[in-house]
């Protein structure tokens, strides 16, 4: 869909509020980024680490069965896949003058949040690559490992679901709203 010559929906963002656009002005599509942004924190952070980690959603200390990939043992390369969209979709594109989230913040006069939000991201990306073992194996032998992943992410969504929204007056999305670890 994002495909110039298939759906080209880059095009259809870049031109909200005229013709052929989905969203009726500016305002409505960069909410719909930022809330899609929040997949982050409720399928990454919430579904895929305290779940299992017994944070939320589990009445036992762990619910090691709840961790994604379970058969195939590849949890945390997901966490640091869905990690790196997530940086992607703040830094932009590789093509010159492709623009980010990150770009937003900065045109908005919050370049310190774009460059705490990047920050962040490469330190959660740090913290999993540290790990010497994968979810599987931590959260059986060693959870606080894993533990410091959650930790570590919750500090990249907590900047989202406060600081952002209040720079940009952005609704957090619904799922998002009630939100309290």
């Amino acid at each position: 869909l994002w495909d110039p010559s298939d759906g080209n929906f880059v095009e259809k963002l870049a031109t909200a509020g005229q013709e052929g656009s989905p969203y009726p002005d500016e305002q409505a599509a960069i909410t719909a980024v930022f809330h899609a942004m929040f997949y982050l924190e409720t399928s990454v952070k919430d579904a895929k680490l305290a779940t299992p980690l017994g944070i939320i959603g589990c009445n036992e200390a762990t619910c090691p069965e709840a961790l994604e990939s379970l058969h195939a043992d590849y949890a945390l390369e997901s966490v640091r896949a869905n990690l790196v969209g997530f940086k992607k979709l703040l830094e932009g594109g590789q093509a010159e003058g492709s623009l980010g989230f990150a770009d937003l913040l900065i045109f908005a006069e919050h370049p310190e949040l774009a460059t705490d939000l990047l920050t962040n991201v490469d330190n959660t990306l740090a913290v999993i690559d540290g790990m010497d073992a994968t979810a599987q194996a931590a959260i059986e032998s060693n959870p606080d490992s894993l533990l410091a992943v959650h930790t570590s992410l919750k500090t990249v969504t907590d900047l989202l679901k406060v600081e952002v929204a209040m720079a940009l007056f952005l609704e957090l999305p619904q799922e998002a709203a009630n939100d309290n670890d």
